[in-house]
């Protein structure tokens, strides 16, 4: 993913939390725009260990090119067909 396609998740007004999927399948969850950081290879996201905490106890440095896709955690579902039967 290019940090210019990533960075219209950070910057977007209002922020909307969105999650990060790695190409192997790990996910992150963005709940803050202060969480990533983006250069143009790398994104550094800072995690609580402690959802209460106030200081991130860890920063994960991820690359850029294992980034397959960001959504909007906020997405509703797709919407299930009806049975008309009932």
């Amino acid at each position: 993913m290019t940090p210019e396609a990533l960075n219209t998740f950070v910057k977007a007004v209002p922020f909307r939390p969105f999650r990060i999927t790695l190409v192997n399948g790990t996910t992150y969850d963005i709940r803050h725009p202060e969480m990533l950081l983006l250069t143009r290879r790398d994104a550094f996201l800072s995690v609580r260990d402690n959802p209460d905490g106030e200081f991130a106890d860890r920063v994960i440095a991820i690359g850029l090119s294992v980034v397959a896709s960001a959504t909007q955690l906020d997405t509703p579902a797709p919407a299930q067909p009806q049975d008309s039967a009932a």
